[in-house]
């Protein structure tokens, strides 16, 4: 786009911090792993709107643990997130999250990634692009781009000019450091986030986080990989360090791991979560992997 403005965005201004759950609703949240070693270029602290301190991400940061797509969410019952890796394959459109009374839908492109030397059998991905899709209006984030169609001109925008796009009902705002957020009315809001590295290592690769900061208005028809995890609940077992995870019916035994995690410039530090076994994951989103499959449409 060069160093102007299309017809309809604006510089972006100042916005308060948007990855931050909110206490009211369910936080959810899906990144592809990072490998072992190294930060991202663009991860959580990059630069923000305007010059000024990106937007903090949410409290629990992608740790680099093995296999993609990994997941992360909220749930009711205990401070720490659920976790779990799902196994994609390269090429499939995961349906990650939809919401037919808001005729909303995320979908989310696997790009084949080196396997594990460990596990060289076991396929790894990460998501490289991403549409958001509501009413006529669609925006597609790749690793280079955002494209904005519907409601007006086809729009695309680069990742290194901040901007300020209105398409009802959604308005975005591009800050510096490869961050999108996505403001859909004063209770939806969503974010994409870039990973990049300067360095990368032998299994890193650039890819995208999509993020739910605030999901108050999504109605009970959520659906999607992620709308999967709205319903889930903790309880703890007698055992330290396990606990249930209860889905209506379903219900896993998870285990409270701690998991390295990049801490930018200031090293690495340790977070916890509540891990899924690999095996009990399908059980507990209540389908097989191919009923989260969408049409491609990235």
């Amino acid at each position: 786009m060069g160093g102007g403005h299309s017809p309809g965005v604006s510089s972006a201004p100042p916005t308060p911090p948007l990855f931050s759950p909110a206490s009211s609703s369910p936080t959810f949240f899906t990144f592809s792993a990072s490998g072992r070693g190294g930060s991202g270029r663009d991860g959580g602290h990059g630069r923000g709107f305007g010059g000024r301190s990106a937007p903090p991400l949410p409290p629990f940061s992608p740790p680099p643990v093995d296999g993609d797509p990994h997941f992360v969410a909220s749930v009711g019952g205990a401070p720490q997130p659920l976790c779990f890796t799902l196994d994609g394959r390269p090429g499939d459109v995961l349906q990650l999250l939809t919401d037919e009374q808001l005729g909303l839908r995320v979908h989310g492109h696997l790009v084949g990634a080196p396997s594990w030397p460990r596990a060289p059998s076991r396929p790894r991905t990460f998501l490289d692009a991403l549409t958001l899709s509501v009413g006529t209006a669609a925006v597609t984030v790749t690793l280079q781009r955002i494209h904005v169609t519907g409601g007006g001109p086809p729009i695309s925008l680069p990742f290194s000019h901040p901007a300020r796009l209105r398409r009802p009902p959604l308005t975005l705002l591009l800050g510096r450091g490869g961050r999108l957020h996505l403001f859909w009315g004063p209770h939806l809001r969503f974010g994409v986030l870039r990973h990049r590295y300067g360095r990368p290592g032998a299994l890193q690769r650039d890819h995208l986080g999509f993020y739910v900061a605030d999901g108050a208005s999504l109605t009970p028809k959520t659906g999607g990989l992620l709308g999967r995890l709205r319903g889930v609940r903790l309880a703890f077992l007698g055992t330290p360090g396990t606990a249930r995870l209860q889905r209506g019916e379903v219900g896993v035994t998870a285990t409270l791991v701690a998991k390295t995690v990049p801490g930018g410039p200031g090293g690495a530090r340790y977070g916890h979560c509540w891990l899924v076994p690999r095996p009990e994951v399908l059980e507990l989103l209540g389908g097989p992997y191919q009923a989260f499959l969408a049409p491609p449409l990235v």
